[in-house]
């Protein structure tokens, strides 16, 4: 039976970028522009590193991922992938890559998702709003689907 995954376009695993305990699903709708709106700001990397290496963070994201990955100060990570919607609802992967951060808070990441057999590449843009991280594949759409990261 082959596996139908979604189409990882927007944050797929970043259970990126805050000190949390268990993930939740993103507001309905939430989008970067209503984020900006309520004042939310880039955050830069010296902001985010304390709260992202040596981490395990977990996070749901809007295409229905769940992602448990541990983020290592040498640059890698590792954890799993699940599916949360569609006919292959449960199916979980290994997920391991590397991760770089450049000094404007840029989050880049390239995963292996060992049981999928599936290589994705992709940069996001993290956001703080008070305390609440905000994760975007986007730094200009103000449509753009976001990934908020529970505190």
């Amino acid at each position: 039976m082959k596996l139908k995954l979604p189409k990882l376009r927007t944050v797929p695993c970043i259970a990126v970028l805050a000190l949390l305990g268990c993930a939740t699903p993103n507001t309905p709708g939430s989008t970067l522009g209503e984020w900006l709106d309520k004042g939310a700001r880039r955050a830069s990397k010296a902001e985010l590193l304390p709260r992202f290496v040596g981490k395990r963070l977990p996070m749901v994201t809007p295409a229905g991922l769940k992602s448990d990955l541990a983020y290592k100060a040498d640059g890698t990570f590792e954890g799993t992938m699940q599916l949360l919607k569609g006919p292959n609802s449960g199916a979980t992967s290994r997920n391991v890559g590397t991760w770089t951060m450049d000094d404007s808070g840029k989050f880049c990441m390239n995963e292996d998702l060992i049981d999928w057999k599936r290589k994705v590449s992709k940069c996001y843009f993290i956001y703080l709003a008070d305390d609440q991280i905000v994760v975007s594949t986007s730094d200009a759409d103000r449509n753009a689907d976001v990934a908020i990261v529970p505190k």
